[in-house]
């Protein structure tokens, strides 16, 4: 089975998002954060609001299980480096006909993602995204997507996909190219997600000694389970 991970160029799998906290941190320069990669059952059941017959997210197995996080890049002290943060902490349900994905929601508990700093993640739960206020980050297709073009055979395809990303409140129109592999279980989507972060009302934190680049991208695995 090909792993989905590489495409996204981080250890992270979507939606959620921006830059957080002190980044005074010597494992983060020119590397992944491994250790941030986490994971907690996403629920099987469907949402309330999922149309009957719809494929939940579920946890998935081995290498492509469902994640999302964010990856962002940060001069400290002159120094450039990659931070990622991550969460197994997904829901969301795709209504799927044959090869048309009629409509979708993925949702990601903000609160839930993780690095390998408690101090880093406080703040950007609390701080940066206002998690109390805003418990989700949240990405919903806006209209039906064709995949027929996917093989059936388990190989890998890419769909061009337009939807609504959410953070912070803040709702932002976006075109997503994913990838997507079809299984005997369902289908298992991934991607990574260019954003500013001011257009979502969020502001790159800069402290003198740190500063992070105005862009990131919001990356994710999801799993959905054939009904």
């Amino acid at each position: 089975m090909s792993r989905l991970w590489w495409l996204i160029g981080a250890v992270v799998a979507v939606l959620a998002v921006a830059v957080v906290g002190p980044w005074a941190y010597d494992e983060y320069v020119a590397g992944e954060d491994d250790s941030a990669f986490t994971l907690s059952d996403p629920a099987t059941e469907l949402p309330a609001n999922a149309p009957p017959g719809s494929w939940p997210v579920t946890h998935g197995t081995g290498i492509d299980q469902t994640a999302a996080g964010y990856t962002v890049h940060e001069t400290l002290v002159g120094a450039q480096s990659t931070v990622s943060g991550s969460t197994g902490e997904v829901t969301g349900w795709a209504l799927v006909n044959g090869d048309i994905v009629r409509n979708g929601e993925v949702h990601v508990k903000v609160s839930g993602i993780r690095t390998d700093s408690a101090q880093r993640d406080e703040y950007f739960a609390n701080t940066l995204m206002r998690a109390p206020d805003f418990p989700d980050a949240l990405f919903a297709l806006v209209e039906p997507v064709d995949i027929s073009s996917v093989p059936a055979d388990g190989a890998l395809g890419t769909v061009t996909t337009r939807g609504e990303l959410t953070l912070k409140g803040q709702t932002v129109p976006v075109t997503v190219n994913m990838q997507v592999r079809k299984e005997p279980a369902g289908l298992i989507v991934a991607a990574n997600v260019p954003v500013w972060w001011r257009d979502f009302g969020i502001e790159p934190p800069s402290l003198g000694f740190v500063s992070v680049a105005p862009n990131g991208t919001l990356d994710f695995v999801v799993n959905f389970a054939r009904r």
